[in-house]
């Protein structure tokens, strides 16, 4: 186990924080966009995210389960390339459906990162409460920048780039990942770094009923 594995998955885990909320908001400013370039109302348009934004959140029980399944560094290696490549599918859609196909698949991988990357994240370092804290800080810079992002690269290469752009700086976040994990920097753990004590049966009934509720 590499002894300062901590530090680099929390600077994977936060770019891929940051890159899920800038690409997952792109198309709600590029939205006013289209509306132009097709000459389709607003409504149609937006209506579009309506399945991606379903999976977004119904996906995440397996993205959790396939992260228990196969390990959350490959899986999260699998989010970043597979959303890299939908955002970059999006700027080349050519209507309606090959967008919402997109869109729909951009949701799908996007459900990964919030069950995995944190359980990732969790799993690897000694100091969990700071390294949420960075993590959710990385997460709500993605969210301030996401429509940043879209309008400038649209003001200076059009909407197709703005959907290209970060989703190719995704798949090469993936790709640097897959180059630590085969080399060996990063490796899955099967328990966390730091021992926890279990916890209380009835505690973990309370937290599921309020997780479930929210």
């Amino acid at each position: 186990m590499p002894p300062t594995q901590g530090t680099p998955v929390l600077v994977f885990a936060c770019l891929s924080h940051a890159l899920f909320h800038i690409i997952a908001a792109l198309f709600l400013t590029l939205v006013l966009v289209l509306q132009v370039e097709w000459k389709l109302p607003y409504s149609e348009l937006i209506a579009l995210w309506t399945i991606g934004a379903f999976l977004l959140g119904a996906g995440a029980p397996l993205a959790g389960w396939l992260g228990d399944r196969f390990g959350e560094t490959r899986v999260m290696i699998a989010y970043l390339v597979g959303i890299g490549a939908s955002s970059v599918a999006c700027g080349l859609a050519q209507g309606s459906l090959s967008l919402q196909l997109a869109l729909s698949a951009m949701g799908l991988f996007g459900a990964i990162y919030h069950p995995v990357g944190t359980a990732w994240v969790v799993k690897n370092v000694t100091r969990q409460g700071r390294s949420i804290a960075i993590l959710g800080i990385c997460g709500s810079s993605g969210i301030a920048a996401a429509s940043l992002v879209a309008a400038g690269i649209n003001d200076i290469a059009g909407w197709r780039a703005a959907f290209a752009v970060p989703g190719i700086a995704a798949i090469g976040v993936g790709i640097a990942l897959a180059i630590a994990y085969a080399g060996g920097r990063i490796v899955d753990r099967d328990s966390d770094v730091a021992v926890q004590p279990d916890p209380d049966r009835s505690d973990v009934r309370r937290a599921f009923i309020a997780l479930v509720a929210a």
